[in-house]
């Protein structure tokens, strides 16, 4: 198609950038809809028992480097379990965020497709306004999403 660029947008440091407010913020949400939904666990945990233990997690943790330990104070640590799925609920509700604004560039996104921190986009413009684009991203949430991007219209 004529004008049209595929895009790739890398999320720099998802994890260690990943603020409390936008991940813990996020998987509440996702909880609460899970709850007014009806769905039930089978093992009765609830949602506040799930949130504890996120805390929990975030607040203690912990990792070694040079023979000093030290304690995260931001973000998640890139080796712990939680990382990836607390990562991506997060960065799933800076998206919603994203796609409920009205930007007139969004509608030159053909597709969008993020896997954790990767995001392929077809994009029905210039570079110039890919960059506008991508520059406005950034701006939503400052110290906390940052994307980089390269995009090839040629081939």
């Amino acid at each position: 198609l004529e004008g049209v660029g595929v895009a790739s947008l890398d999320v720099e440091n998802m994890y260690n950038n990943m603020s409390y407010q936008l991940g813990r913020g996020a998987c509440q949400e996702f909880l609460q809809s899970r709850n007014q939904l009806g769905d039930t666990d089978e093992s009765n945990v609830t949602s506040n028992s799930i949130l504890e233990a996120l805390d929990l997690c975030l607040q203690n943790n912990f990792f070694q480097f040079n023979g000093q330990i030290y304690q995260q104070k931001g973000g998640v640590g890139t080796g712990i379990k939680l990382a990836p799925p607390y990562a991506c609920i997060g960065m799933g509700k800076f998206e919603q965020m994203v796609f409920d604004s009205n930007d007139e560039l969004l509608e030159k996104i053909l597709l969008w497709k993020r896997f954790i921190d990767d995001i392929l986009l077809l994009f029905n413009g210039t570079r110039e306004e890919c960059q506008t684009l991508v520059d406005w991203l950034n701006s939503l949430m400052p110290g906390v999403i940052r994307l980089t991007f390269n995009i090839q219209q040629n081939r």
